[in-house]
């Protein structure tokens, strides 16, 4: 019997031009040393999608999808590992001579991947990623009984800072569960999910990230400080039923986009029963001078609660109910 063949799977990734691979399902467009296009996993009208030929990694800022040149043919193939290295193989048995496969049917939008918490006794996932090596700062998300749901983690790309998210599930029901760098599914939790659902009639600090959710906290103890996963660009991919029956306070970024997603939360919280919504308006500081461009609560080095609750009090005004439903995209 022959022996069994191993497939070298970095020797194959590296022989594939991979924005060959991904212009043939979606348009691309040079974008500094990277290109951008639409995503192919979720539904969207700008694009997200980033690809980078350097790094080897294909990643889109709205859904989080994250894959290497195999991960990406297997997605948008539906394909299993071996099904997929045997077509980017074509047979060589190598990395070697690689010529990307020519698509013969009309593309079909590979099923979303499930995520859910993992078993009691399952290890925390490895978190290196070769092209930006171990996080340098992880959060983990739980369940609203405490358990370990998923994890963001930090980067430092080259100075930049780089976020990526770490959850368990599977893409589908024959495949086996497992860790994988990848969103949660839609609809997404809460950071610090476990202290909303044991403390129901606490005020909620909504704030962006969870740096700035940890450092909140720190200033606002009698308040749950919470953020969600995926940014501005994800807003309406969380689960904001969880805040029903609840007073938020919502607390942006020191910027344009930071008010912008913060006022379009407010009209989701509405929607979905909070009782009662406040913003802060974050532009001055406590001495009444500006706010740096994008400042937020992990910036306030020094501050005490007490300083901080003054500030906030002065600065907080009610969010009225909006005339009509934010506008919601298609579901991915």
């Amino acid at each position: 019997m022959a022996a069994k063949q191993e497939i070298d799977t970095a020797a194959l990734n590296a022989s594939i031009d991979l924005v060959e691979l991904v212009g043939r399902y979606a348009p691309l467009q040079k974008d500094g040393k990277d290109y951008k296009g639409l995503c192919l996993f979720h539904t969207e009208k700008s694009p997200s999608m980033t690809v980078s030929p350097e790094k080897g990694f294909l990643h889109c800022f709205g859904c989080g999808a994250h894959h290497d040149a195999i991960g990406f043919f297997m997605a948008v193939e539906n394909l299993d590992f071996k099904a997929a290295t045997a077509k980017l193989l074509n047979g060589s048995g190598t990395g070697s001579g690689y010529v990307v496969p020519q698509r013969t049917t009309k593309l079909k939008r590979p099923p979303p991947r499930k995520t859910f918490a993992p078993p009691a006794d399952n290890a925390k996932p490895d978190m290196h990623i070769k092209a930006l090596g171990d996080p340098v700062a992880v959060w983990m998300y739980r369940t609203a009984e405490g358990g370990p749901l998923g994890y963001v983690a930090r980067y430092d790309d080259d100075g930049k800072k780089t976020i990526r998210c770490w959850t368990f599930g599977q893409h589908s029901d024959q495949d086996p569960p497992a860790w994988e760098c990848g969103h949660f599914a839609t609809p997404r939790p809460l950071y610090n999910l476990d202290r909303i659902a044991a403390n129901t009639t606490a005020k909620i600090l909504l704030v962006e990230g969870e740096k700035t959710a940890d450092a909140a906290q720190q200033l606002f103890p009698s308040l749950i400080a919470s953020t969600w996963p995926g940014g501005a660009m994800a807003i309406d991919r969380v689960d904001w039923t969880l805040l029903k029956g609840r007073k938020v306070v919502l607390m942006p970024d020191a910027d344009e986009p930071g008010r912008q997603a913060m006022d379009r939360i407010a009209a989701y919280l509405h929607e979905n029963g909070a009782v009662e919504v406040k913003g802060v308006d974050t532009e001055t500081q406590p001495d009444g001078s500006l706010s740096p461009e994008g400042w937020d609560l992990a910036d306030a080095v020094g501050w005490t609660p007490e300083q901080a609750i003054k500030w906030a009090v002065e600065r907080a005004s009610v969010y009225p109910p909006p005339e009509s439903k934010p506008e919601t995209p298609p579901a991915a």
